[in-house]
């Protein structure tokens, strides 16, 4: 595994991969690359175990990339890449401005690659759906897509969109707190982060930590609200076009997928490839079930 930062559409962005590392020179037998793209808040490293697992589970054969969202995870001062202010460029974090972010980063994909594995959390799925509609060249590479407990509709009508679309006038409030936090002793501020992640892998620590971030915390809730606005009715159109490279995954109890949306695709497409979670997977199965849910998807891309 190897970590770094790019500047993918001008925002220096880390990518974890598998792997050749996005700028390096492929062998010439590396025919096949897995291209993860992550949910919101966009922390590639909350990936590590999942990805990992795929690796593995491929038997080292194809190349992973795990990227997140561009400015949720900034570089650290010694490697003076500087990220550009939310307020000064709003359309390079907005769900627009993510999708053209994962449009760049497929320009580093070398043209030896000819089959494409994409997985998609949540918010990575509504992106992937996008790259399919925005990229012929990349949709003609792309063998399937794996669509992890997907927001692809009507977001802001799930139980935690809802309730994030009544806090949004108050989130003035969270930001004051993340400012104060700020302020506080390094110590004092890891101590208190690792006692609200306790229940999360120590691995994860630093990664949680990086979300305290006053800079970061803004441009998460500023695509959070984009995302609350603009993922609405689903795009059947796009759907039917590309209904043999979808394969999507809904969780039995997902407080920001309605359940429904499950029975909704397959009554409206009786041929999609969908599946309800019956193993309890939460929506954030990185955190506690990447190590099962890389089996899972390995299987799946194996049997291709």
């Amino acid at each position: 595994m190897h970590n770094g930062f790019v500047r993918i559409n001008s925002v220096p962005t880390r990518v974890f991969t598998w792997g050749h590392f996005v700028t390096e020179k492929f062998n010439e037998n590396i025919k096949e690359l897995v291209l993860v793209i992550s949910g919101n808040p966009g922390l590639p490293g909350f990936y590590t175990t999942f990805c990992s697992t795929l690796y593995e589970q491929l038997n080292r054969e194809a190349v992973i990339w795990c990227v997140g969202h561009a400015g949720h995870d900034e570089p650290k001062k010694h490697l003076n890449m500087t990220v550009p202010k939310l307020k000064e460029h709003p359309h390079l974090y907005d769900l627009k401005g993510q999708t053209n972010h994962k449009l760049s980063l497929l320009e580093y994909i070398p043209r030896q690659i000819e089959k494409i594995h994409v997985i998609g959390h949540s918010v990575g799925s509504k992106i992937i759906l996008n790259l399919l509609q925005e990229s012929p060249e990349f949709n003609a590479k792309v063998d399937m897509c794996y669509l992890m407990f997907p927001t692809i509709e009507n977001i802001a009508d799930s139980y935690s969109g809802k309730w994030f679309v009544r806090m949004r006038p108050f989130f003035f409030i969270l930001k004051l707190i993340v400012l104060l936090f700020n302020l506080l002793p390094h110590k004092l501020r890891y101590g208190m982060v690792k006692l609200y992640c306790r229940d999360m892998p120590e691995d994860f620590l630093e990664h949680c930590f990086e979300h305290t971030k006053l800079s970061v915390v803004e441009k998460i809730l500023f695509m959070a609200s984009d995302e609350m606005d603009k993922i609405t009715e689903l795009d059947e159109e796009l759907v039917k076009q590309n209904i043999h490279k979808l394969k999507l995954y809904y969780g039995k109890k997902d407080n920001w997928v309605k359940r429904k949306y499950y029975h909704k695709i397959v009554e409206r497409f009786p041929e999609i490839d969908a599946q309800l979670c019956s193993r309890d997977f939460e929506h954030a199965f990185v955190l506690k079930s990447g190590e099962d849910c890389g089996e899972m998807v390995a299987d799946w891309i194996k049997q291709r």
